[in-house]
């Protein structure tokens, strides 16, 4: 196998959403009756979006929210990917002070500014597990998760269906400590992902009816929590995505 390539400092990940996306690639689904679905639900094994990802145009936000993704498919999942829902960009607080401010109330005062610049800390984003080398659909299709854990699973926790990102035991994953996950990767990684540093703080839709909901105006009529459950639906994540590759954040609210 190849050295792993890994993504340093990506802006996004393009993601499978499926563990089967590479064998139906394999079979040439991704070009038969079904492809327009797979587009999207198979993004990378499809080749839909590069494994780093982002929009390519300040307009995508404007774009996606006049309906484009769905007009105009085939530009836009290219040109917008994050903004379309394909491209799951990573997430960092930009101010030190973001936690103190979520305590005070800001995430839900001042959403405009603090769900950009303090995703993390509003929790706009969570850990999730994502590829970080372009081969992972098909060395996951190939049985490398459980054969190579150490440097498949390492790197594949999406291909390979991690199935939390949480220790399922922390007082034992304490115990074993960190030296265990490259001496027994392949149970360390699945036992103990938050310990072995398995996932990523990365921007997404929490629910599987977040398009449906966005779809039907909730967004708008049911804007706190609808931020939070759908960021990548509401485009908050296309709005944390073009702050993060823009201007430096403003020292203050």
């Amino acid at each position: 196998m190849a050295a792993l390539a890994l993504v340093a400092l990506a802006v996004g990940y393009c993601l499978d959403k499926n563990p089967s996306c590479a064998a139906w690639a394999a079979n040439g689904e991704c070009d038969g009756e079904n492809a327009q679905s797979l587009k999207t639900l198979c993004a990378h094994s499809c080749r839909t979006c590069e494994l780093e990802c982002k929009d390519l145009h300040a307009d995508c936000p404007e774009w996606a929210k006049a309906g484009e993704c769905e007009k105009n498919a085939d530009h836009m999942l290219t040109a917008c990917p994050t903004s379309c829902g394909i491209c799951t960009p990573e997430c960092r607080d930009q101010h030190p002070d973001c936690n103190g401010w979520r305590e005070s109330g800001a995430c839900e005062q001042n959403p405009s500014y603090m769900v950009v610049n303090c995703p993390i800390a509003c929790a706009i984003c969570e850990r999730t597990a994502v590829d970080l080398d372009d081969s992972c659909p098909n060395w996951a299709k190939d049985g490398g998760c459980f054969e190579n854990p150490g440097a498949v699973l390492r790197a594949c926790g999406n291909s390979c269906d991690l199935e939390t990102c949480t220790d399922k035991n922390s007082t034992q994953c304490e115990i074993w400590g960190e030296e265990q996950c490259a001496a027994n990767a392949g149970a360390m990684l699945r036992e103990c992902p938050h310990t072995c540093g398995m996932c990523r703080q990365v921007c997404k839709d929490k629910h599987e009816s977040c398009a449906a909901w966005a779809a039907a105006g909730e967004c708008t009529k049911n804007a706190a929590s609808m931020r939070v459950l759908c960021s990548s639906s509401c485009l908050i994540c296309a709005q944390m995505e073009l702050a993060l590759t823009s201007d430096p954040p403003k020292d203050e609210m």
